[in-house]
């Protein structure tokens, strides 16, 4: 019988493996089986999180150009001083008159908060280190709080006097001139100014040869009179 020996049998089964393997590799990739969007929306359940809205949803780029992140998006307006006729000075106008206050000065309108729709203005003064919220309608000190708007507030006295006092900004204060109490200077400068008194050899137009020169020998300088180096 003919007979094949075992290590010619394992090489021939080896070279048809990378036979078939070689082979295998120049067939082109076959392109992947991909499902349509048809196919998907009607397998889509009825219960999934999608719908067939979502498949065909279409939403145009934005138009707004860039937002200049210096300027607030919201911003609140201020009224005016001259909103409130008869009171010139501005300070004025942001304090609550003592007679409202049961004799209390330095009373400011300094805030105002909304809860559950209600108005309430956060009256505040420095000078007693008090402070508290009111709401129309509301008795405070002498007087009853009559409007409470963003920027006013107005008051009713028991003797019918009535004060609408401005939100306190401090930006809206004139500011402090400049003092002219100061003695003024002979020499045309402020008090208690002295000018600098240099020597002699320091003295005249700038740029002028003033006399410094070698020293003898080479080594260090030698200075005119009138001056000196501190060390």
């Amino acid at each position: 019988m003919f007979g094949i020996s075992r290590p010619v049998s394992y090489g021939a089964f080896a070279a048809l493996v990378l036979g078939f393997g070689y082979w295998n590799s120049l067939e082109p990739d076959k392109p992947a089986k991909t499902k349509s969007l048809d196919k998907v929306k009607a397998t889509a359940s009825a219960d999934s999180e999608f719908t067939s809205d979502d498949f065909s949803a279409h939403f145009d780029k934005p138009k707004q150009g860039a937002r200049n992140i210096f300027v607030p998006l919201v911003k609140a307006e201020s009224a005016t001083l001259a909103a409130l006729p008869g009171q010139p000075n501005p300070e004025d106008q942001m304090k609550i008159q003592s007679t409202l206050a049961g004799g209390e000065a330095n009373w400011a309108y300094t805030g105002i908060a909304i809860v559950s729709g209600e108005k309430l203005a956060l009256l505040e003064n420095t000078s007693l280190k008090q402070s508290g919220f009111i709401k129309e309608g509301d008795t405070w000190k002498a007087s009853k709080v009559m409007t409470i708007t963003r920027d006013t507030i107005t008051l009713k006295g028991k003797d019918g006097s009535v004060q609408t006092v401005m939100r306190y900004n401090p930006f809206l204060l004139p500011k402090a001139a400049a003092s002219t109490d100061a003695p003024a200077n002979p020499a045309g400068g402020n008090a208690g100014f002295q000018p600098v008194n240099p020597g002699a050899g320091m003295r005249g137009p700038i740029g002028q040869d003033i006399g410094i020169r070698p020293a003898p020998g080479g080594r260090g300088i030698q200075l005119p009179p009138g001056v000196t180096i501190i060390q």
